[in-house]
């Protein structure tokens, strides 16, 4: 099996991170009350960033006591890191060479300041995926200077944003450990596969956090904001239980690629989980982030905003047309949300057969890349008498188009209206509240409806599985 995956994709093997936590980048972030720190001149950051949110400033974590003692560090809108400190030794300022543009991908970030070392190349690093990071406009901490970043007492941390109401972050983080008191090693939280040479996490719960140290691994839905270390939690702000993810940088879920949007741009919420049709122009839609040429795939969407012209199903990988809606590609299918189901402009089911959906509605999607059939579900049940475990017969499924032009489907989304239009989209990291909770035969993914026998989530673990 030959699947496509993004850059710098989740590995197995070895520890896995079972939960992330989503960020809207428009309200959600965590923050508690900093105490006294181990020292004023050690500390050392990791956490894992999937970015969903590109082109803005936005702040990873930040420390404020007053406007002469702070530090952080954030995206820049051109999507580089910018490093600040302001503490008693003047202004600490890093930029990063390596710009941060996948939204498909995990980064590893670690950033280490120690001012006792002599060389002032070693009192600021900077990691991403354990490689240590050229930087510029670099002004090094003073030699054994307090940081801004840790003043006792009067800080407030936040995480995804800054002070003030600005600076969210849209996207996913996992496995947030800030070690106070101890400039660590880049490989106390992280270590390169011996086969893939890919950097992928470690245990670090057993690391000495020092006096404000905190471990955040996300595993308590009704608690995202709990410190394992036993310190004080972080209060959660907009967050909810349904922004605990099993997207990790050990198993990457499919979610729509913000970057592949055709003919009139949409916009993206929930860690690109939720595409918003514009209002601008018609025949628009996106791919999602993952394609695969075999293999059984489930997933599910809810329409919230709907216009009577809205597309969901599957299209091909191949550079496409900016004037071509989903409905008429050559190669995919598309379920009209009045009803019918089209492909290459031709009717492939009618709207008995393929019939309208609400806003109400869950629709889900079974495809069937081995036998070349795609099944419809709405609000758990098949349509058109639909059994996506019926193999080579393909009882009551559409025919999927074979020899796509790169070999690959991916599922998608379109509008080919000006009303504009709202779907969110279920890979098993649900932006919409799910009742039920059910999981692939991997036990992977949080869906509403049983997914069919044979069928997985699209995760970079299911992906990598199918393809041994």
């Amino acid at each position: 099996m030959s699947i496509i995956i993004p850059a710098n994709s989740a590995v197995g093997g070895g520890y896995a991170v079972d939960n992330s936590c989503r960020f809207d980048g428009t309200a959600a972030y965590l923050n508690r009350t900093q105490g006294t720190s181990t020292n004023l001149t050690k500390f050392a950051w990791s956490g894992w960033i999937k970015r969903s949110k590109l082109g803005a400033d936005q702040t990873v974590t930040m420390n404020y006591a007053s406007a002469s003692n702070y530090g952080y560090f954030y995206f820049r809108s051109g999507d580089d890191i910018r490093i600040f400190d302001r503490g008693a030794g003047g202004d600490t300022v890093a930029i990063s060479d390596m710009l941060f543009r996948d939204t498909s991908a995990w980064y590893h970030i670690a950033l280490i300041i120690d001012t006792t070392q002599a060389t002032d190349t070693n009192r600021l690093k900077l990691y991403v995926n354990g490689i240590l990071q050229g930087l510029n406009g670099v002004t090094y901490p003073v030699e054994n200077a307090a940081l801004g970043w840790k003043v006792a007492n009067t800080s407030n941390t936040f995480l995804m944003k800054t002070n003030s109401a600005d600076g969210y972050v849209g996207g996913y983080l996992a496995e947030v450990a800030y070690v106070d008191g101890t400039a660590n090693a880049i490989t106390d939280f992280g270590e390169f596969d011996e086969d893939s040479e890919i950097w992928k996490p470690i245990d670090v719960s057993g690391l000495t956090f020092g006096n404000e140290g905190y471990y955040l691994d996300f595993k308590d839905s009704a608690n995202l904001g709990n410190d394992v270390t036993g310190g004080t939690d972080f209060t959660e702000n907009s967050l909810a239980a349904i922004d605990q993810t099993q997207d990790t940088c050990t198993n990457n879920f499919c979610t729509m690629n913000s970057l592949d949007a055709y003919w009139s741009a949409s916009t993206f919420e929930d860690g690109n989980c939720t595409i918003i049709m514009p209002e601008t122009t018609n025949e628009t839609y996106t791919r999602a982030t993952m394609g695969v040429n075999s293999g059984k795939w489930y997933w599910e969407a809810l329409c919230t905003v709907q216009n009577s012209t809205m597309n969901a199903g599957i299209v091909d990988s191949p550079a496409i047309a900016t004037n071509t809606e989903l409905g008429k590609r050559p190669k995919g299918l598309s379920w009209n949300d009045s009803g019918s189901l089209n492909g290459n402009d031709t009717q492939v089911f009618n709207s008995t057969q393929a019939p309208a959906y609400s806003t109400s509605q869950i629709i889900s999607f079974a495809m069937d890349l081995d036998n070349n059939f795609l099944y419809l579900r709405l609000a758990g049940s098949y349509t058109n008498s639909g059994n996506p475990e019926s193999g080579a017969s393909g009882t009551g499924g559409a025919a999927i188009p074979t020899n796509p032009s790169s070999g690959f489907y991916f599922p998608a989304f379109g509008d080919s209206s000006t009303s504009g239009g709202r779907y969110q989209v279920n890979f098993g990291n649900s932006p919409f509240a799910i009742s039920s909770g059910n999981t692939d035969g991997n036990d992977r993914g949080n869906f509403e409806y049983t997914v069919p026998s044979g069928y997985l989530a699209l995760c970079t673990k299911n992906l990598s599985e199918a393809n041994s």
